[in-house]
């Protein structure tokens, strides 16, 4: 099942467009006009929560994990969260 979701942050946008399989994270795609640095945290984020299951606690840990030495410019940890978790939700996880 599909999902997409999107927010606005202070300094852009934020969509993130997910596909759910057997409660699992089949494929996820996060886009925008956000700025972050690395810029490869995204790729890795797409990379590494692929495969996991559907578990807040333990994508929200795994997001933390991606993230925890990338510098944001008008977002947040939190926003990336909210966007991936409601991308899951709007799949019918």
């Amino acid at each position: 099942m599909q999902g997409s979701y999107e927010i606005k942050t202070k300094k852009g946008v934020i969509k993130v467009v997910v596909n759910i399989e057997n409660n699992k994270i089949e494929w996820i795609r996060i886009e925008g006009d956000f700025f972050i640095y690395p810029e490869d945290a995204v790729w890795k984020a797409e990379n590494e929560l692929k495969g996991l299951e559907v578990n807040e606690d333990l994508i929200k840990n795994k997001i933390r994990e991606i993230f925890k030495n990338v510098e944001f410019v008008g977002s947040s940890i939190e926003d990336f969260e909210n966007v991936i978790m409601n991308a899951i939700k709007e799949a019918g996880k």
